[in-house]
């Protein structure tokens, strides 16, 4: 699983992306890194097994 928060200003509250099944790929993904989902940019703020 993996926290996401919205890049940007204000107290956003934060989002889990959990994949499973056959989407799940070993994801390589570092706290602070930035990613984008559905136009809107996301920063990584934790990551749970």
């Amino acid at each position: 699983m993996v926290v996401l928060k919205p890049k940007g200003r204000g107290n956003w509250k934060t989002s889990t992306l959990h994949i499973e099944g056959a989407h799940q790929l070993p994801l390589l993904v570092a706290v602070g890194q930035e990613i984008t989902i559905g136009g809107v940019v996301f920063r990584i703020c934790g990551v749970k097994p």
